[in-house]
């Protein structure tokens, strides 16, 4: 099953405009879960030099740590705020930013990543710096100098005060195309578990929060905008309307009632019910039931 970012990013003008992005800037956009550090949405193809570096085992190894490290870095309180991003050089010094899309409360829902972005132009002392680099490792005379140098060359420039601009370009059109399609097209499924979890356990933030890793302020904030009822109000109505069906369907008594509603005090039950249809539950019953 897809995770909400990739159904969101799936979207053909989301999609359409991350993909615009990237030929605007040249770089290559992915998606990456929050559990793993592969790839695994739609970008441009890997860089030519990323993939001959990756193309022996201690380049790949590097590669991966390299991503692991970022994605540590990210997943610290400081980058947990919408709009947030951390650029960072990989092991090869090509730049990389990872962006993590999320709406304000909510944990990310997974990161765009930006890079395989050379930060200067290339030069001869570069080369050299990669040569000595790749003629360490035990497996870097796999490497195909002439090809390296050739792909390396390919890749495209932006400096650092230009990179970080981009970056953070993509940071705030990500999270505000996530936060518009995610309101859009995924907040009845969000509004109807929080309703089957207030069936099965009534109104506990705590509970909630955990179930839908979102903040207890987060989750009574969303559903009041949502629905225009607090969850509070919308537990009550359930319970009242549920009591309205005990007391005209059943023979259950007024206190086997409340305690099925999760009244422990009876008085207390018809006090509330009282309250709400300016009937007690015994005149009630007596008035609507059918004879």
């Amino acid at each position: 099953m897809s995770s909400p970012l990739q159904q969101v990013l799936a979207i053909p003008e989301v999609l359409g405009l991350l993909d615009a992005f990237a030929q605007l800037t040249g770089t290559r956009v992915c998606l990456f879960k929050s559990n793993h550090f592969e790839p695994t949405g739609e970008g441009k193809a890997i860089s030519r030099f990323c993939q001959m570096i990756k193309s022996v085992p201690t380049g790949f190894e590097r590669c991966l740590q390299s991503d692991k490290q970022a994605m540590e870095t990210v997943l610290s309180p400081a980058y947990a705020q919408p709009g947030a991003f951390y650029c960072y050089q990989c092991h090869m010094k090509l730049w990389e930013c990872i962006v993590p899309v999320s709406r304000e409360g909510e944990k990310p829902l997974g990161y765009l990543m930006l890079g395989q972005v050379a930060p200067e132009k290339f030069s001869e002392a570069e080369w050299f710096w990669i040569k000595e680099e790749v003629s360490s490792w035990s497996d870097g005379h796999k490497l195909d100098l002439a090809e390296l140098y050739s792909a390396r060359r390919e890749l495209i420039y932006l400096n650092q005060e230009r990179f970080r601009a981009a970056c953070k370009f993509l940071s705030v059109l990500a999270n505000f195309l996530v936060s518009a399609k995610l309101v859009q097209s995924i907040l009845p499924d969000r509004v109807e578990l929080i309703r089957q979890l207030i069936a099965e356990k009534g109104v506990c933030l705590t509970e909630l929060s955990q179930k839908l890793q979102l903040s207890p302020a987060y989750i009574s904030a969303f559903y009041k905008e949502a629905t225009g009822e607090t969850l509070s109000q919308y537990y009550q109505r359930q319970r009242f309307q549920k009591a309205q069906k005990l007391l005209l369907e059943t023979e259950l008594t007024i206190k086997e009632i409340a305690l099925e509603l999760g009244y422990s005090d009876q008085n207390y039950f018809s006090r509330c019910f009282k309250k709400k249809f300016h009937l007690s539950p015994g005149q009630y019953r007596a008035q609507n039931r059918k004879s």
